[in-house]
């Protein structure tokens, strides 16, 4: 059988309270780094997915106004050849 010393005086057993509260708040503190940790994680996920749609509304705005033109009144139009343009830019960055 082993020798186990169990803390008798008072002093031990305040100590041995203490270390037990440190450890603890230990465990605590590594869940809630942990939780941290997979937030900034999931944000920056959801940061660069909003980057990127961002991107793509510009540049389909861009592709847009591109593809407008003037008549003499002042009224814009999009021509036949500049539909078709557009139809072709949009198959290729929805896929």
């Amino acid at each position: 059988m082993e020798n186990i010393k169990y803390p008798t005086s008072t002093f031990d057993l305040t100590v041995m309270e203490l270390c037990k509260k440190v450890d603890y708040w230990k465990d605590r503190s590594n869940y809630f780094e942990t939780l941290y940790e997979e937030a900034q994680l999931e944000i920056g996920k959801n940061l660069n997915e909003n980057l990127l749609n961002a991107k793509q509304g510009v540049a389909d705005a861009l592709m847009l106004c591109l593809s407008l033109k003037e008549d003499g009144s002042g009224n814009l139009l999009i021509d036949k050849d500049s539909r078709k343009g557009l139809v072709e830019y949009h198959s290729k960055t929805k896929k």
